[in-house]
């Protein structure tokens, strides 16, 4: 199954903490990215070749290939779990738990491009 999403914002940005609770809830940031990739799969997903899985209950490896929005330095890996987090909540894989292989690389193309395949 191969897809693109908009870059996520890093882990870093993701959460923020009621101090007077001590309980963390997601960003405003994180939330429309959120719903922009919901968007941007829900178009893909029309689109898509009718044979494609639509869900992986299984064990899967995942590549991310994810372009540099700028120039910045940035952590490659603070950009992995919010992705990952996605592909669960999105219905695409059952947990994330389930990654038995995961590959990072940085890219020259825009967004974040996602493969996932079956592990047997």
């Amino acid at each position: 199954m191969k897809l693109t999403l908009p870059i996520p914002p890093s882990v870093n940005a993701c959460y923020a903490t009621n101090w007077k609770t001590k309980r963390r809830f997601k960003s405003k940031r994180y939330e429309a990215w959120e719903a922009e990739a919901r968007l941007v799969l829900i178009c893909q997903r029309r689109n898509a070749d009718p044979m494609m899985p639509q869900y992986i209950t299984g064990p899967v490896a995942v590549d991310y290939r994810i372009g540099r929005p700028d120039k910045r330095k940035r952590d490659l890996g603070n950009l992995e779990k919010p992705l990952s987090d996605f592909l669960v909540s999105a219905g695409l894989i059952q947990d994330d738990s389930l990654i038995m292989s995961l590959h990072l690389e940085w890219g020259d193309n825009e967004g974040a491009d996602i493969t996932i395949t079956e592990v047997k």
